[in-house]
């Protein structure tokens, strides 16, 4: 009984290093021909090692066929594919429910600005670059005052978010894509000024200021895996593009957490002023989709 015992162990055994080599062969070739042979023997041979060792043993000779067949390819053939893709080091954090809140607040302005006729040419791609240009050249002059501001003593957190969010994209930069007389033209588009001294009116006020920030970089934030893309398809060069990239995913959604934190503090911190947060965020937005309808289509230049 022992001894029967001790055979069905190492038949068992024999069963188990054969399926596992033969269970790495095909991993190895899965896509070669040779590897689609080994797995239909190696599923003949787990059928067989059930029935005895005898039938098993028969399947042998031809196995050792594609073990040696396997080998040489793989000492021959370079198998690609598809690079690893990386996992962010942290996830996004959830959406608080105040957040939620200041979303659902300015939803409709919100839905207007993103099917407005400048973003619906940069979803679909069909943004020429001197539209696009025109369009950077202007909003950097928003950013430029939201990223110069300093000594944000009110809401911890929100310089380091401002210094690591800032893209390397300036206005020098887009003038080198962008036609001379359109700084001109920019010089009297009543939708920027208003914008300009809106949020050069609230410097200090932190709580405030936020509120443009979100909107903004809340924006450039969720969007950006989608709008860089389009960008590249639109022939948008990648310098003038650099609004929406980031090093990877990982930075994004770092960023993206920073900034959710910091809406949160306002909830937390300036209990009092939520509405009064909720209402500029709301105005941001309104003086964004007005900034947005004065710029495309392009307007005439203006000859210097």
């Amino acid at each position: 009984m022992k001894k029967e015992n001790g055979s069905l162990r190492i038949k068992h055994l024999r069963r188990a290093l054969v399926l596992s080599s033969f269970y790495l062969i095909i991993q190895t070739a899965s896509a070669t021909e040779e590897g689609k042979v080994a797995a239909d023997l190696a599923h003949k041979l787990d059928h067989g090692m059930q029935l005895g060792s005898k039938r098993s043993s028969s399947l042998l000779p031809s196995i050792n066929g594609v073990v040696d067949s396997t080998s040489r390819i793989a000492k021959d053939t370079t198998i690609f594919t598809e690079p690893p893709v990386p996992i962010p080091t942290q996830a996004a954090t959830p959406v608080s429910s105040f957040i939620q809140s200041v979303r659902d607040f300015a939803s409709e302005y919100h839905k207007k600005a993103v099917k407005s006729p400048l973003m619906n040419a940069i979803f679909t791609a069909a943004i020429s670059q001197q539209e696009y240009a025109f369009f950077q050249y202007a909003i950097l002059e928003i950013y430029s005052i939201l990223e110069a501001a300093k000594d944000h003593e009110d809401l911890p957190g929100l310089s380091e978010f401002l210094r690591e969010a800032k893209r390397d994209i300036s206005q020098e930069v887009v003038m080198e894509f962008l036609d001379d007389g359109y700084r001109t033209t920019l010089d009297s588009n009543e939708s920027l000024s208003n914008y300009i001294q809106r949020v050069e009116g609230i410097q200090g006020d932190d709580v405030l200021l936020l509120a443009h920030i979100f909107v903004l970089f809340g924006g450039d934030l969720a969007a950006s895996t989608i709008l860089h893309p389009k960008l590249d398809q639109a022939g948008i060069p990648e310098r003038l593009s650099r609004r929406y990239s980031f090093l990877n995913e990982a930075e994004r959604l770092a960023l993206q957490n920073r900034m959710r934190k910091l809406i949160d503090n306002v909830n937390e911190l300036y209990p009092h002023r939520v509405e009064e947060f909720k209402t500029e965020v709301l105005e941001g937005y309104r003086l964004n989709l007005a900034l947005f309808s004065s710029l495309y289509p392009l307007p005439p230049k203006v000859d210097e």
